[in-house]
């Protein structure tokens, strides 16, 4: 089972063991998916943290470049910083509300620019571009749907939908 280590400027996630038998770097760099542990993956799913559609590594890749993995025989440790700006406000307890770039617009509003840059964006994105919790995104965007300003995903892989 891997350990998740949540620290004020990254989260780093340690797989032991390595390599999963039969997968390559190539591959897994590919983002071909070959899971060492299905609960764990289902958990992360659950929690919109996660997919099984082979895009995570790459999409980590894009981000952060190879460089966020360390690879070896006996484990596969993956660092992902914190968006700086975000850290910056949480660090001085300021509530995403009350910062300046967030002023004069409800959380909905923001929610949805947000989901206007990228339609594919999940609740974890979401949470921690906006510092709050995954809870509150799912109510927010529970809201919008109710309210018909966003149409309901099929599935967590489906982008978001505006409705004009």
């Amino acid at each position: 089972m891997p350990s998740v280590y949540v620290y004020t400027d990254r989260i780093e996630i340690i797989s032991y063991g390595g390599l999963p038998f039969g997968q390559t770097e190539e591959n897994f760099f590919k983002g071909i998916s070959k899971p060492r542990s299905e609960s764990f993956i289902r958990i992360l799913r659950d929690l919109d943290f996660a997919e099984r559609t082979g895009h995570g590594i790459p999409q980590i890749i894009n981000k952060y470049g190879r460089k966020a993995f360390d690879i070896t025989d006996t484990f596969i440790l993956v660092t992902l910083p914190y968006d700086p700006d975000v850290v910056s406000r949480l660090n001085k307890n300021e509530h995403p509300d009350e910062h300046p770039e967030f002023s004069n617009r409800t959380r909905e509003e923001i929610i949805v620019e947000l989901i206007e840059s990228n339609p594919y964006i999940t609740y974890g994105e979401i949470a921690l571009k906006f510092g709050i919790s995954v809870a509150t995104v799912r109510r927010t965007l529970a809201s919008l749907r109710k309210k018909g300003i966003i149409a309901n995903r099929i599935n967590q892989h489906d982008k978001w939908t505006l409705k004009n």
